[in-house]
């Protein structure tokens, strides 16, 4: 009976001990975890649910410090940015003044993102756009940590897999369509996979990768579920300053910093062409 249960006790401490875990604090891990299960189920929701899944979640709310004229949510080139009626943006683990991040000052823009470094906690920044009938229509999600993060790439592929993932459960999309890409050098041209069931063989590639050195990857996915149509873009870089949409212009200086942007968007069945 005692070497049943030290078989046991050992196998249990194989499964613990993956040598891919992330080492970040655990809150911040199962807020990535569970986040990233549900966040596709907020698009087209009221924004008052938005907003209380949001906070439950731990996130502050920033709209008065982001979103202002001539800030970064106005200036970035997003269908749903241009015709919103409303704009929020929260933010998880923001050092203090999250406004000198879209702002012009490089020197404070340098400070902010090496204060992420140093506290070696994950970064998030979440701009909600909201349409006519008060539903979320899209969002963008930036995050970022310092690249010394040990095994922080993999952040990247769970929450990845949860999203891919929550197609099926809890959207149950009638019908999904995902692409995937991934490159050592962002400028070359890499490994492409082509259809869902090339999934499997994308989370394989990017973890031999993600354990050898640099890794950029970029995906894409299309649903239509039961009142409209999902899709979303999901890029991850190990230097931030080269990811769409956020890297240009941003100050080359900083503490290496690696990151991920997801953009994700809903059209109700109404708006379909």
């Amino acid at each position: 009976m005692k070497k049943i249960l030290y078989v046991v006790m050992a196998a249990l401490v194989l499964v613990a001990c993956n040598p891919n875990e992330p080492k970040i604090v655990s809150k911040d891990k199962k807020m990535i975890d569970k986040g990233s299960k549900e966040i596709l189920s907020l698009l087209g929701q009221k924004q008052k649910d938005v907003k209380k899944a949001f906070e439950a979640a731990g996130y502050v709310d920033v709209t008065d410090e982001v979103v202002h004229e001539g800030g970064l949510p106005q200036r970035l080139n997003l269908p749903a940015a241009k015709s919103a009626t409303s704009i929020m943006a929260y933010a998880y683990n923001a050092p203090e003044d999250i406004s000198v991040m879209s702002g012009e000052d490089e020197d404070e823009q340098i400070d902010f993102f090496n204060e992420i470094v140093a506290s070696k906690k994950v970064f998030i920044e979440a701009m909600l756009y909201f349409n006519e009938n008060n539903r979320l229509a899209q969002i963008m999600l930036i995050s970022a940590a310092g690249q010394e993060v040990k095994n922080v790439p993999f952040l990247y592929l769970t929450a990845s897999t949860n999203i891919f993932a929550s197609l099926e459960k809890p959207l149950e999309a009638d019908e999904y369509n995902w692409s995937g890409a991934l490159m050592e050098d962002p400028s070359e041209e890499g490994d492409e996979f082509t259809s869902n069931k090339k999934r499997a063989k994308f989370e394989e590639k990017f973890t031999a990768m993600a354990q050898e050195g640099e890794t950029y990857a970029s995906e894409e996915a299309q649903a239509l579920v039961e009142d409209g149509f999902i899709q979303y873009g999901l890029f991850w870089a190990t230097d931030f300053t080269l990811l769409p949409l956020v890297g240009e212009g941003m100050p080359k200086d900083i503490d290496p910093l690696c990151g991920a942007i997801l953009v994700a968007s809903f059209t109700p069945k109404s708006e379909e062409p």
